[in-house]
């Protein structure tokens, strides 16, 4: 069974759970990360990624 894409909400790379340097929780949603230096930079301020594109189950 294929495992579903996330897509980074920084970069908009496409990760899988499996694939994602890095993952975070907010507000009972995770987010997945190509690379640590995206979650923590998501971290300092959720709401800007969120607002600007939505983390998407393909």
């Amino acid at each position: 069974m294929e495992q579903p894409t996330y897509m980074d909400p920084v970069c908009g790379m496409q990760v899988t759970p499996e694939s994602a340097a890095a993952q975070s929780d907010y507000q009972g949603v995770t987010y997945y990360f190509c690379c640590d230096a995206d979650r923590q930079e998501f971290d300092r301020n959720p709401e800007n990624y969120l607002t600007q594109k939505q983390n998407t189950l393909q």
